[in-house]
């Protein structure tokens, strides 16, 4: 009996000791294996282009044919689809969602370690990483919609990370970050206005944005070898930016509160005031920072990171429901550091939740414009939360010398 009760103890040390390790193990495992559950599926967007694409890349020499190739996504992408144009076309589809899949893993990941550095618990890293790896949205869209939305979460996330990290040479990795999040979609750009702001905070300097320049510009480097014109960038950036002229398309955004979707009649000029209203609210932050001169917490600077990627496409026109995932797994990272905040969550995500299932399943449980007033709540509270870190900070030695 006393050995038994011996080995019991010891047991019950061991996993206490390794329970983080156990419980990552155990998260990675369901993770993969629900995820496969929606291989089967073939969406619209894998049969109208991707499967062309890879196909045409077969045909015309595999990586030679990104010199001629028709599409609108980017280079990098666009390399894992000419490694796959050499597999059976049998298999073209479930290898295009391993690529997303592990993508997905890899955000789980990048979510552990920040929110294991801005809260300091591990308890908390775990906790972001299991809501990053059963969220419905991050699954769907890589597993289901054979979409590629992890990748450029990815390098955002990592991005993020080593701003918080707050160590040598960490701002110039977080750019090169964000040069490599830009090459694979121009949705990268949301974050922008919090790039602009840690500026004003001197996080980042120009060496460091010329980092991010040379990033962006390595990544097509292969594609330009290939005898790809240089100018085909601005030509993806053309197609991607003009093709659309809804107001918005699926997107729980502040067009579904006033039109109704696939509404073409929408002037320019209502467009226009989105913009400039976006506009309006970065300035006016921008200005609240350089008066009130405060610092910027790791909080504060994941809250940044949130409201950007969140706000921006809220208000801009032409949104899909896929461009919220940035502030959508942001928004995770900041419910996992405070708990007590976890109804942000049923805000951000209830919306995409509805729109994934209109979009994949053409079901529509709720009109648009009422996801829309919940994702309007999640901003404005995300908002206040930024505002009042900002201003509850102690004053920055930054701002006093450089005035």
């Amino acid at each position: 009996m006393t050995k038994r009760f011996k080995f019991e103890d010891d047991l019950i040390g061991i996993l206490r000791k390794n329970w983080v390790s156990i419980a990552f193990f155990v998260i990675s495992m369901g993770a993969i294996v629900i995820r496969f559950f929606g291989f089967e599926y073939i969406s619209t967007d894998y049969r109208v282009f991707l499967v062309k694409w890879i196909g045409y890349m077969r045909d015309n020499g595999n990586f030679l044919a990104l010199a001629t190739i028709e599409t609108d996504y980017y280079n990098p992408y666009m390399y894992f689809l000419a490694l796959i144009s050499h597999f059976p076309e049998e298999d073209w589809m479930g290898l295009v969602k391993i690529v997303s899949c592990v993508f997905d893993l890899a955000c789980g990941n990048a979510a552990l370690k920040t929110v294991e550095k801005v809260s300091g618990k591990e308890s908390r890293g775990i906790v972001a990483y299991a809501l990053a790896m059963f969220c419905p949205i991050f699954f769907a869209n890589s597993s289901i919609w054979a979409q590629c939305d992890s990748i450029t979460a990815f390098f955002l996330l990592m991005t993020l990370y080593f701003f918080i990290r707050e160590k040598k040479n960490s701002s110039f990795w977080a750019m090169v970050f964000f040069g490599i999040a830009l090459s694979f979609k121009i949705q990268a750009i949301f974050l922008l206005p919090f790039l602009f702001l840690l500026y004003l905070y001197k996080k980042w300097n120009a060496v460091d944005f010329f980092a991010s320049f040379a990033a962006l510009v390595i990544m097509n480097v292969p594609a330009w070898l290939t005898g790809q014109p240089l100018t085909r960038f601005i030509k993806v950036l053309s197609a991607q930016t003009s093709q659309y002229e809804e107001p918005y398309m699926n997107a729980p955004s502040v067009y579904a509160l006033f039109f109704k979707q696939g509404n073409p009649e929408v002037t320019e000029q209502v467009k226009i005031y989105g913009i400039l209203l976006l506009l309006a609210v970065y300035v006016l932050l921008a200005l609240f920072v350089l008066a009130t001169k405060r610092e910027i917490s790791r909080e504060g600077v994941l809250l940044l990171f949130l409201f950007c990627g969140l706000f921006a496409p809220f208000i801009l026109p032409h949104m899909h429901e896929r461009y919220y995932y940035f502030g959508e797994i942001a928004a995770i990272l900041y419910a996992a550091y405070r708990p007590r905040r976890w109804w942000i969550l049923p805000l951000v995500f209830l919306p995409s939740c509805f729109t994934y299932v209109y979009y994949l399943y053409h079901t529509l449980l709720f009109e648009h414009k009422y996801l829309a007033l919940l994702m309007l709540a999640a901003v404005v509270f995300i908002a206040k939360w930024l505002v009042e870190n900002i201003w509850l900070s102690p004053p920055d030695e930054n701002f006093k010398k450089s005035s």
